[in-house]
């Protein structure tokens, strides 16, 4: 199909004098086109720039057919006023540019779900958008996706290229919509010229087979360069050469009254992408709530996600203050509801893993026990306390029971109920300077074998023999 008359769906150009169209994988593309409409038309290209609506450029071919070559959002758009008409210029990024505008956080726990599923997740944010599967994206992603101060474009090529696949926008559509990964299938057509470039990548092999790319060879990162009247779209399998190959960049322009394409030709393999990390993950932390804990892990409903369910969660490990190997260490486990934080110290994001509990109580009991950092203190939710202060240790269960080991007071023990102190070997109570004091409200029972004294208002000493001195 070659094309006879160019023009757009928003704006009736008289004429046309350029129209430039860029297109490639992984990016939104580019189209400029400028030309003459009636001077009445002004008004009408000052309020496209607010249209949420896609403007698309089309060509009308010898047979009386209209196709769209590109369709995106303006970048934007001049009017100069030459003689009695008036020259617009328009410039379009691909609609996919509406995905690549404010960045955000959000996490993906559910190792179960699907990448279609995670796709359609970042769909729902726009309306009026779709996507087509030029690959199987049915699979489970296996892992914690987590989107970091990205665009949402951004974040969309990166786990396209988990997969190895590229993203590309669907520039026939007057809607969002982009290819996920290369659509292989039937030939479209042919492209015969006797001149064409070939271009060899080797730097480009080089990077691929050393970031991992194992399976492709130094011929698929070759391209071909054919100029063509012939209008095919990025992505589409052509026979060129005796052989199939895929078109993963075109350059249109305007030549006269004709608009000629530069095809880019690679093979299938081609098109294959190294695994891209967020670098922006490195050293950064999310606030949650802890939602469940098991043995040294913990799941967490993180802040930036608006509901987490329980049973989706990932279990994450949880950092303490001190771990070996050989089990020896601290263990001490954060509460359910407790605020942590998930840590990640690469740029990988199944290297996650939860630390410190942070604290937000706001109680009068909770800001008196932290007001002095010379104090430090363990706590449970269940009231159990052990705290080290400059001049004791103490140990309470808040409920009438205490230990306290004081520098200028000595040890106290108290207890609301029995205490019981047993050794299976020898126990001695001694005071080396001083007195011992032994009181009890109901009476005192000394015995050691069948000898027994008791003190209960009178002294009662049994035995087999008692000698009184």
């Amino acid at each position: 199909m070659r094309e006879v008359k160019i023009n757009t769906n928003k704006i009736n150009f008289i004429t046309v004098q350029n129209c430039t169209i860029e297109k490639e994988i992984n990016t939104h593309g580019k189209a400029t086109i400028t030309g003459n409409v009636k001077a009445a038309d002004e008004d009408t290209v000052n309020r496209m720039i607010d249209l949420d609506e896609l403007v698309c450029i089309s060509v009308l071919d010898e047979l009386d057919s209209s196709n769209n070559i590109f369709c995106g959002v303006i970048e934007s758009a001049a009017v100069k006023s030459v003689g009695g008409f008036k020259q617009v210029t328009l410039v379009l990024m691909g609609g996919t540019k509406v995905l690549d505008v404010a960045e955000s956080i959000k996490t993906f726990q559910n190792q179960s779900m699907t990448y279609h599923s995670v796709i359609n997740a970042i769909n729902q944010n726009y309306s009026k958008i779709s996507y087509i599967q030029g690959y199987n994206t049915q699979i489970p992603i296996d892992n914690i996706f987590v989107q970091y101060e990205e665009t949402d474009w951004e974040f969309l090529m990166r786990i396209a290229s988990n997969l190895n696949m590229c993203v590309y926008p669907n520039y026939k559509s007057k809607y969002i919509s982009y290819y996920f990964g290369l659509e292989e299938g039937k030939v479209q057509g042919s492209l015969e010229t006797i001149e064409y470039n070939l271009l060899n990548h080797l730097e480009e092999y080089r990077t691929k087979t050393g970031n991992n790319l194992n399976d492709i060879i130094a011929e698929d990162t070759w391209y071909y360069q054919v100029k063509s009247r012939d209008l095919y779209e990025l992505g589409n399998c052509v026979e060129f050469n005796k052989k199939e190959l895929y078109i993963y960049k075109i350059e249109s322009r305007l030549e006269g009254a004709e608009l000629l394409h530069t095809y880019y030709l690679k093979r299938a393999k081609g098109f294959k992408q190294i695994h891209v990390y967020n670098k922006k993950l490195i050293g950064a932390s999310i606030e949650g709530n802890v939602i469940s804990i098991s043995s040294d892990k913990v799941k967490v409903h993180l802040s930036v996600d608006a509901a987490q369910e329980e049973s989706t969660a990932k279990w994450f490990s949880y950092s303490t203050v001190y771990s070996s190997p050989d089990g020896t260490g601290w263990y001490c486990m954060p509460e359910k509801g407790d605020r942590v934080r998930l840590y990640f110290p690469t740029e990988k994001e199944e290297d996650g893993y939860v630390i410190s509990s942070i604290h937000t109580g706001d109680s009068s009991d909770q800001k008196s026990a932290r007001t002095n950092p010379d104090n430090k203190s363990i706590s449970t939710k269940y009231g159990k306390q052990v705290e080290l202060t400059p001049d004791s240790i103490s140990i309470t269960n808040n409920k009438g029971m205490s230990i306290v080991i004081s520098d200028d007071e000595g040890i106290t023990i108290q207890s609301d109920k029995d205490i019981i102190m047993e050794s299976q070997g020898e126990f001695s109570i001694k005071s080396v300077t001083d007195k011992m004091n032994f009181e009890a409200l109901d009476s005192i029972v000394l015995k050691q074998g069948n000898t027994k004294m008791i003190m209960k208002d009178d002294v009662t000493i049994e035995g087999a023999k008692v000698k009184m001195q």
